[in-house]
């Protein structure tokens, strides 16, 4: 085993540590397992993904409500925040959200389910095409003899629970047809994963349960290779400010072509 995956397999056993003291000294579990989570992955995640509590919004106005924790460009696009911890961040700037629970149950599989398929129902452009997109305000368009393989922008949505009270054989038979979430990551127990591809039409395609202790060490990794491949595109921000000036009062200046030399008066 290379030095890198043996460091962290043991740097993931920290999280359900880190989990219990925040609970000991907040009380409570919500924001204790969010914290713990969210803490944890700005530790061994790039920095250019941010992870924070709060909401999503598209283009078309729809709003996703509270989401436990929303992971976010932090480089390149607008989020905003009122101080209290939570972002408000546009849908196009989300590569995915993650809820999170303490044990997972029935009754909350439901619950995550219900909550991810309202995200995965806000609109977004999916597939970029005749374009290589470097960055998401940078791409170079294809023209006649360059040909520029399909990039997607689909979003991930998973469960990260600290324990689990379902038999994974009801588990799987839970999921087996519902192609909403993407992944759910119990430490020191189960990963399961029904999507391991960027294309739409193949997510969902292949479902896998691997019971291991490594299972937040896999998730790293996993987490890394799902959200490098999503290139998300940066908002309409010229739209957006038309939008926001299109009622405002403006007053409206006209000079001749001499004015902009023209000397100032004098006192």
């Amino acid at each position: 085993m290379d030095k890198f995956a043996e460091a962290l397999m043991k740097f993931s056993g920290s999280l359900v540590a880190q989990y219990d003291t925040v609970f000991e000294h907040r009380g409570n579990a919500g924001d204790s397992r969010e914290s713990a989570v969210s803490e944890y992955l700005r530790k061994v995640m790039p920095s250019n993904f941010g992870f924070s509590k709060g909401e999503m919004f598209d283009s078309a106005g729809a709003n996703s409500g509270e989401v436990d924790l929303i992971i976010y460009d932090s480089v390149f696009s607008p989020i905003f925040s009122d101080g209290s911890g939570k972002i408000l961040a546009p849908f196009e700037s989300c590569f995915g959200a993650i809820e999170c629970k303490s044990t997972l149950t029935i009754a909350e599989l439901k619950d995550c389910v219900r909550k991810i398929e309202k995200y995965r129902s806000m609109k977004r452009a999916v597939k970029i095409t005749n374009a290589a997109q470097l960055l998401p305000y940078v791409r170079v368009e294809a023209g006649p003899g360059m040909k520029i393989g399909e990039s997607y922008n689909v979003p991930l949505f998973g469960v990260f629970a600290f324990d689990n009270k379902i038999a994974l054989d009801t588990l799987l038979d839970m999921l087996k047809l519902d192609v909403a979430i993407d992944y759910i990551v119990v430490p020191g127990k189960f990963i399961y994963i029904a999507r391991t591809s960027a294309q739409p039409a193949l997510i969902g395609t292949n479902h896998v349960i691997a019971e291991t202790e490594n299972a937040v060490a896999v998730w790293i990794m996993y987490l890394q290779t799902m959200l490098s491949g999503i290139k998300l595109r940066g908002i309409d921000t010229h739209g957006l400010l038309q939008r926001l000036t299109a009622e405002m009062p403006v007053r409206r200046l006209v000079f001749g072509p001499g004015d902009r030399n023209a000397s100032m008066p004098s006192s």
